[in-house]
This record gives structure tokens, C-alpha cells and sequence, in this order.
């Protein structure tokens, strides 16, 4: 927890445990490997991408390829309600998202986003609206996904990306 809520890095938390038990006294008998903490943290978010369910409140899907992990990149699909969106006023934060997706491939193209969205919004439901950049590819997978669907779900490009593109033009 002390990586998710406090924001410190895997390789701090043995040594705040460490200092909670010389300092206070806190009755810790091992205190674990910074690689155990990696792995719990990943058992725990995979947990949790398990568990999302469909909701009956409508939700913007915000998608993002850039990730880049090593030779691999990493798709990830977030949930905000849009009761949310419209309470909120100001930028949305951590806890407003639910991350509903994370898909991770060494080649990407629409075809191969055409099936991870179709993955994703199959285990969580259909979204309201597709908020995404204007990756060539992401758009020709959201494109794809979008012809397969009865009902149109509007697709909007993200301001900071259009407004760059716009500039760069």
C-alpha cells in the first residue's frame, strides 16, 4: 500500500518498514524484498482488472498506446463516469478513473487494437464516448471497433494532441 497510496518506489518500502520497526517498535518479523513488493503490487492490479464489471451509469473510455514498455507497448483503458466529468469541474485525478484495461503487444496495428478493444469492452461494457490522441494507429483500431457497433460511440481526439498537430501544421 505504501507504493499505491504514498507514492514511494519498491525499493523504498523495505526500508520505511525497517525504520517503523527501529523507530516504533512495530512488530515486523521479515521485512520483504523490493522485488516481492513489485510482485504483490502486479498480483494486486491484476486482481483488480479481474474483478471490473459493467456499469449502468454512462462513462468516457480514455485510451492511450504510447506506452512504451522495452521493445513492447502497453495499451491502457481507463473508466470515468461522466456523472464524474460533470460534478468535478477541474482535472480529473487517480480516483476518478478506474483502469478497465491494460494490454500489452509487441506489434501493434488496428487490427490487433480492433481485438483488445473489443476484449476490453466486451468484460466491461460499451462506453459512452472514446476520448484517445490522434495516434494513426489507435485511430484505424478505434475506427475498426467502431464499425462493428450497432450503436455510434462518438470518438473525441484529446485538446492537447490536436492543438500540437494543429501547431505543427
Amino acid at each position: 500500500m505504501l507504493t499505491i497510496n504514498a507514492v514511494v518506489s519498491y525499493r523504498s518500502v523495505p526500508r520505511i518498514l525497517e525504520l517503523f520497526r527501529q523507530r516504533n517498535g512495530y512488530q515486523i518479523g521479515w521485512i520483504p524484498h523490493f522485488t516481492s513488493v513489485i510482485n504483490w503490487s502486479l498480483r494486486l492490479g491484476l486482481g483488480l482488472l479481474k474483478q471490473v464489471q459493467p456499469i449502468t451509469q454512462p462513462w468516457l473510455c480514455i485510451i492511450d498506446h504510447s506506452i512504451d514498455i522495452g521493445t513492447k507497448k502497453a495499451l491502457v483503458a481507463l473508466r470515468v463516469k461522466l456523472a464524474t466529468l460533470a460534478e468535478k469541474g477541474s482535472a480529473i485525478q487517480r480516483q476518478d478513473c478506474e483502469c478497465i484495461g491494460l494490454k500489452i503487444a509487441e506489434k501493434v496495428t488496428g487490427e490487433t487494437l480492433l481485438l483488445e478493444l473489443t476484449a476490453i469492452f466486451t468484460q466491461v461494457g460499451q462506453p459512452s464516448a472514446i476520448l484517445k490522441d490522434s495516434d494513426a494507429t489507435l485511430n484505424k483500431g478505434v475506427r475498426l471497433w467502431s464499425a462493428t457497433q450497432i450503436v455510434v460511440v462518438p470518438t473525441i481526439d484529446d485538446i492537447g494532441h490536436s492543438m500540437a498537430n494543429g501547431l505543427k501544421a
